[in-house]
């Protein structure tokens, strides 16, 4: 083989190589950063250039739990490798990060490429080149104003947030878009930044994004046992509240922990996602026993699979189960069933017939009738009640047992029409 033979098929061996390479860059992101660089807290994501490949906003990235490996936007993405999680993994080595300051609009702190090294956003000082905003990025409404700058190019290293040119860098919902720049005089520089995989309709292919997100959280958590008065045995509604001060977010998905006095778990929901779109309740019916104290935790993860910290409460468990309300009636005080349908005006008596446990007794009862005078009483066995039209009447009872524990019960009684009174009258 000739020499020129030679050098023509290493050349093109060399071509197909970096070909290969930026395919896999495309396809995922780098492994870990090269170098250590200051904490900041809530830009994520992913750009990317042509030129220097990916470009991380944040140690704390996605990856699949069963993984870590493997990098996610989504659950999908992990296909039976656990749940999509940010995780602090790379940070150990190389703690870094933009910020995004609330009131003033700032960013600050640093980026990281494989290729290219740190991306710096400063917060003073800087010799911007002119023709631009001459202050480093800063969000000003929908828009990123002024520069950034790659550390290892100094003064040939600005990138340009808001050049003239088409799609500058854009922020919408806290989502950015568009595109940075960075070119010297002598033509050099890495070229295209693309915050968003929208900018070229490539999401299907790779799914990247710079976001800001600020962590989640889940506040005013509350029990409420009112399913108690089922008959089922204990159970428990826990509630809570989603909070996060991003535009437009919402909870994607929970999950909550009970745990007895001594720390055993009884219940764990595992990672949920609400249902049929959002909730902040779940009802825990099962590992539960009277008059014990239980400790319960939720965490919440926003749109952007950002948890939260874990939030924490206790209870105690009823003393006993909760009373059994029910009734009878008939036309009279001794003569009583659940099958008797009284005349419109007819008198109906009512008994209580209502059971309390552990050792309670029935404390007090309130009945509510419709359509009836009278239309309610407190008395254990009231009568005679007078249904003022025929129809479908609810009777609601409602007993109270001397530890204080509530529970109702309702019934429809159907009343017929009154026939009426004949009267015969002599003709004249």
């Amino acid at each position: 083989m000739s020499f020129l033979k030679k050098l023509g098929f290493i050349l093109s061996f060399c071509l197909l190589a970096v070909i290969a390479a930026s395919f896999i860059f495309i396809a995922d992101p780098p492994a870990e950063e090269i170098a250590q660089a200051g904490t900041a807290d809530n830009v994520y994501g992913w750009a990317w250039s042509g030129n220097i490949g990916w470009v991380s906003f944040n140690c704390i990235q996605q990856y699949c739990s069963g993984n870590p490996a493997i990098r996610c936007s989504g659950e999908s993405d992990c296909a039976g490798m656990g749940t999509c999680e940010f995780d602090d993994q790379n940070c150990s080595t190389s703690n870094y990060g933009v910020d995004y300051n609330e009131d003033n609009g700032e960013l600050s702190g640093y980026a990281g490429s494989e290729n290219a090294g740190w991306i710096y956003f400063g917060r003073s000082g800087g010799d911007f080149p002119a023709g631009g905003t001459s202050q480093w990025a800063k969000k000003t409404g929908g828009n990123v104003l002024g520069w950034a700058q790659i550390v290892n190019m100094s003064l040939e290293g600005w990138l340009w947030m808001d050049h003239a040119m088409a799609s500058p860098v854009t922020v919408s919902d806290y989502e950015f878009s568009g595109w940075a720049w960075n070119e010297n005089d002598d033509g050099t520089g890495i070229g295209w930044l693309s915050f968003n995989c929208a900018n070229q309709a490539e999401c299907g292919v790779s799914d990247y994004k710079v976001f800001i997100s600020n962590a989640p959280s889940a506040t005013g958590l509350s029990e409420n046992f009112s399913s108690a008065c089922s008959g089922a045995g204990i159970s428990v509604t826990l509630s809570w509240s989603f909070n996060d001060s991003d535009p437009g977010s919402s909870q994607s998905t929970y999950e909550l922990e009970v745990r007895d006095s001594s720390g055993v778990v009884v219940f764990d929901s595992g990672k949920k996602q609400p249902a049929p779109i959002y909730t902040d309740e779940w009802t825990v019916s099962s590992g539960l026993n009277y008059n014990e104290t239980y400790n319960w935790r939720v965490k919440v993860w926003d749109n952007y699979n950002l948890a939260s910290a874990w939030a924490n409460d206790s209870f105690v468990t009823p003393a006993h189960q909760y009373p059994a309300a029910d009734f009878t009636w008939g036309p009279s005080s001794g003569e009583q069933g659940t099958t008797f349908s009284p005349k419109a005006l007819e008198n109906v008596y009512f008994a209580g017939a209502s059971t309390a446990y552990g050792g309670a007794s029935i404390s007090s009862t309130t009945w509510a009738f419709t359509g009836a005078l009278p239309n309610a009483s407190t008395t254990p066995n009231p009568g005679p009640v007078q249904f003022q039209g025929s129809g479908v009447k609810e009777v609601v009872l409602t007993v109270t047992d001397s530890d204080g524990y509530s529970c109702p019960v309702s019934k429809n009684i159907t009343t017929k029409m009154s026939l009426p009174i004949w009267k015969e009258i002599k003709p004249e």
